[in-house]
């Protein structure tokens, strides 16, 4: 059997981008049934897998970068789409056979599932840039949206689907719901390392808490409340590189350390209110 170029540099991109995704911690294995994605990756964080996987898509090319530093690929219509609706996290990856660099992209973050299902075209071209570019560090990123991402879904699911599911004054349902809830949004602390131990926040968590009381309260529009949710979006910001939260996780998890604070930190909490209503 004859093994064309083509064969060859597909598995030389497959090989490229599962040692970035092996140096950032995670388990790549190839699709034996292709309906589009060619590696399945199992991310980890510690000694434990997420309860999720990325599906990748790899391309090899020989096409050279434009003038503009640009790398133009076209993407069918309905793997675009595909992807975008997808359920798990999808990336797509290219490896340039010239500069052996691998560039990436997130679908459901470049285009819409709107503008797929409506082109007139069937093809669509993506333009890729140095910004695109996947190494470990831009791949340790990506591994950290898609954990964040994968938090937010589980919190909105639970959120929205649970009344339909007990009835809001059932009070087995409130109890179910409330301790759902609170696992899900734990869990992220100890992800993040915002909390550590059993239930005890990190040095550097309250460092931030402490800056961001001392930055806020001296603005009588802030509350406690603003500084603990600066500090965590500057604690995950600092540890995960990641691009932000989304505002319902945000709200939750500032409700959560807050909880905390006045259980297990008593007197720090309530020190930290003071420096709020000392400047009312």
């Amino acid at each position: 059997m004859k093994i064309t170029a083509e064969h060859k540099l597909a598995h030389k991109a497959v090989l490229a981008v599962s040692s970035i995704f092996s140096g950032a911690g995670a388990l790549s294995e190839v699709v034996q049934n292709d309906y589009g994605e060619d590696l399945i990756v199992q991310t980890t964080l510690g000694d434990s897998a997420d309860n999720f996987t990325i599906l990748v898509q790899v391309k090899g090319t020989r096409k050279a970068v434009s003038p503009d530093g640009k790398l133009r690929m076209r993407f069918d219509v309905n793997h675009l789409f595909r992807w975008a609706a997808h359920i798990q996290p999808v990336l797509v990856c290219v490896y340039s056979d010239i500069s052996e660099k691998t560039y990436a992209f997130s679908p459901r973050s470049v285009v819409s599932l709107w503008e797929m299902a409506t082109s007139p075209y069937d093809s669509k071209t993506i333009k890729l840039s140095s910004g695109d570019e996947l190494d470990i560090h831009s791949a340790l990123r990506f591994l950290w949206d898609c954990r964040i991402e994968y938090y937010s879904r589980m919190l909105a699911w639970r959120i929205a689907n649970a009344p339909q599911e007990y009835g809001i004054e059932n009070v087995t349902y409130l109890r179910k719901h409330n301790s759902e809830v609170s696992l899900i949004l734990f869990s992220f602390l100890k992800d993040t390392s915002i909390v550590v131990g059993d239930v005890e926040f990190s040095e550097s968590f309250k460092d931030k808490v402490s800056n961001a009381t001392h930055s806020l309260a001296a603005d009588p529009d802030m509350k406690p409340k603003n500084a603990i949710m600066l500090a965590i979006l500057g604690h995950i910001e600092s540890t995960t590189n990641a691009r932000g939260i989304p505002g319902q996780l945000a709200e939750h998890l500032t409700e959560m350390v807050i909880q905390i604070y006045g259980l297990n930190y008593p007197e720090q909490w309530a020190e930290i209110v003071n420096l709020f209503t000392s400047v009312e």
